[in-house]
């Protein structure tokens, strides 16, 4: 008896024309054998059968036996055909293992699998980028890359996929104290290697995002009680540090993985500062500016010696690390010498600031792409400086993105719910309510279902000016609307 596993169903188009069902068979010297996953399979079998047939049940030992027979039967072939044909066998065996190679690189590079297309989306596949796992480091085609001691992947052998993938289930596990950081994504040598899997957003970015719920309230609220000039750019003033914290914390929980308990007391600690500065803010420039001041500067100071010790930590990442912290401690002197002056000195001070915490950033950005300008040389050695430097996580940082902006389509809802009290209630104050509604509704509709819907490739992926500018522009969009749900929440009022 010759047994043979064919992947394939029976070859007549009237079977495959009634069936939609593929089965497997298994062929044997003298019968063949239908392998069936449901009874409604064997009925089809025989109304579509004019003889008698065999099938086995899909998992049931009767199919495992047979499977068995047949894989013995051609390991046995297969080691009878290298005895008598050696050298031919392993030639064969070569020429197999170098198509299935060329195969699964073409797939990677044609079809985008399924690993990569679920996480990258309209965000974008590219020849550019490397995925690693979350604990094993960045992974090519051929070759998978240990994270080493520094937090950096290192090229290792290959391993089994499959194998890989069932020792790194997960298990049960207590939280560390601490737990050394690793790079979830970064650029070295203008390939991108970021993790396979997509990063999901902690519980406590959402806490986060509930104190920013009575953040943007308060500057709203304290916004349409002066709405001058004067007024505006105060609000302006409060604003936008908050912003800028926000920023931070999403920047370092995008760029590293620790989970650990210090990182949930840093986070606490922040957001104590962030406590504190919103309690300054109806009354800072009247009485409280320097407690405002004194619980900005106590959070970005944290940011920056958190950026510090990432370097010291991953000494592949150091130059970049302390570069950031570096840029933090210059606006602080201008913030402190703000608290000193009077107007209208003081205001020059605030926004050379606020220009120096919203931008700072550019000079690392210069130095690692935009150094060619200055000369060749200087290029190179700033390449070499800045070999390893981090990447934010696109899909997160647009999805924490949106979900800032949610908040303000929130607040902008909540500020035009009112409590009538006329017999009536269909009169102008529910007018304005109704049209307040229907502006964050037809913002919230092109900001989440219209725009990009029809590029396959997101701004922030797209290029690095467009990224800078979707970025950018959402700081005067959000400051705005805020500003907008405020004024409505007033008319809706009057």
């Amino acid at each position: 008896m010759r047994p043979s596993l064919a992947a394939t169903g029976p070859s007549t188009s009237d079977y495959f024309s009634s069936n939609p069902h593929n089965m497997k068979i298994i062929q044997l010297e003298d019968r063949t054998i239908h392998i069936v996953r449901s009874h409604e399979e064997v009925e089809h079998l025989k109304r579509t059968k004019s003889g008698g047939f065999d099938w086995h049940l899909h998992g049931s030992p009767e199919h495992v036996e047979s499977l068995k027979q047949a894989h013995d039967f051609h390991t046995r072939r297969a080691s009878e055909l290298r005895k008598k044909h050696p050298d031919t066998y392993d030639e064969v065996h070569r020429i197999r293992d170098d198509l299935d190679a060329l195969s699964r690189e073409l797939e990677k590079l044609t079809s985008k699998p399924v690993e990569l297309e679920a996480n990258f989306g309209k965000f974008g596949y590219s020849a550019h980028i490397r995925t690693h796992d979350a604990d094993d480091g960045p992974e090519t085609p051929n070759e998978k890359v240990k994270i080493d001691d520094d937090g950096i992947g290192k090229k290792g052998a290959e391993t089994n996929t499959l194998a890989s993938a069932s020792s790194r289930k997960k298990k049960s596990t207590t939280m560390k104290l601490y737990k050394k950081p690793v790079l979830r994504q970064y650029f070295h040598q203008g390939l991108l290697y970021r993790a396979k899997d997509s990063e999901e957003v902690a519980s406590f970015e959402l806490f986060v995002d509930l104190l920013y719920v009575g953040i943007i309230a308060v500057n709203g609220d304290k916004a349409t009680e002066d709405p001058t000039g004067n007024g505006f750019l105060r609000f302006c003033v409060t604003f936008i540090p908050s912003w800028k914290i926000w920023s931070d914390v999403g920047t370092l929980i995008s760029q590293f993985a620790t989970d650990d308990i210090l990182q949930r007391i840093g986070i606490l600690f922040i957001l104590a500062c962030l406590v504190g500065y919103t309690t300054n803010i109806v009354s800072a420039f009247e009485t409280t500016y320097s407690q405002l001041i004194a619980f900005y500067l106590a959070a970005r100071l944290f940011v920056g010696l958190s950026q510090f010790l990432m370097g010291c930590v991953l000494p592949h990442v150091r130059p970049v690390m302390t570069l950031n912290a570096a840029t933090v401690l210059i606006p602080v002197a201008f913030w402190i010498g703000s608290v000193h002056l009077e107007e209208p000195k003081k205001e020059i001070l605030i926004w050379l600031a606020i220009v120096w915490d919203l931008f700072g950033n550019v000079i690392s950005i210069f130095l690692i792409r935009g150094s060619m300008v200055i000369s060749k040389e200087f290029n190179q050695k700033m390449l070499r400086v800045f070999a390893y430097y981090p990447a934010v996580n696109i899909e997160h940082k647009t999805e924490r993105t949106g979900a800032f902006v949610t908040l303000v389509f929130g607040y902008s809802i909540v500020s035009v719910i009112y409590q009538n009290q006329a017999r009536f209630g269909l009169n102008t104050f529910f007018g304005k309510a109704i049209l307040s509604l229907i502006q964050a509704f037809c913002f919230n509709w092109m900001y989440f279902d219209i725009d990009g819907s029809y590029h396959h490739l997101h701004a922030i992926r797209r290029h690095a000016i467009s990224s800078t500018v979707w970025l950018t522009a959402h700081l005067p969009f959000i400051m705005a609307f805020t500003l907008s749900g405020a004024a409505l929440s007033r008319l809706s009022e009057e």
